[in-house]
């Protein structure tokens, strides 16, 4: 169970990023993101160990950095390659631990095919990898698996 809490206040987060664009051809271009942020008066459920029941608090903050490389390559007037690759770090201040909830590498690649004029098809990989839980949430347990009989 989860109470409201009138006296909350917003989160913040204060950022900064440096973006550089690279046209290599009229065909290739390459992007870069490197990024860092400070986020502060989190809003979390603090659960009361006297009542087991948790309330809406400004709870900690977190901080982190990164980047984002991304490369679009039109390969023919009717094909398009993209892709990008991110990389993030973040951290839960009150734990120094990995903060969660984000993946610490993103890759995503896309292919565009006019096969015929008004008519795309695409097709797109999206592997995340990574990603842990925020600090204090427990894994649910693997499922019980049994060899073949």
């Amino acid at each position: 169970m989860g109470l409201g809490n009138p006296n909350l206040k917003p989160e913040s987060i204060e950022s900064t990023e440096l973006a550089f664009v690279w046209q290599a051809t009229s065909a290739v271009q390459a992007n870069l993101n490197l990024f860092r942020y400070q986020m502060k008066d989190i809003l979390r459920f603090v659960q009361d160990p006297a009542t087991n029941i948790s309330t809406a608090q400004n709870s900690g903050g977190q901080h982190g950095q990164g980047f984002e490389a991304e490369l679009v390559w039109d390969a023919a007037a009717n094909l398009r390659l993209s892709g990008n690759y991110a990389y993030q770090q973040s951290e839960d201040e009150a734990t120094n631990q990995d903060a969660g909830n984000a993946p610490r590498h993103h890759v995503y690649a896309r292919v565009d095919w006019r096969f015929i004029p008004h008519w795309i098809l695409d097709t797109q990989i999206n592997y995340v990898a990574d990603r842990k839980r925020e600090p204090g949430i427990c894994a649910l347990p693997s499922p019980i698996t049994t060899p073949w009989t």
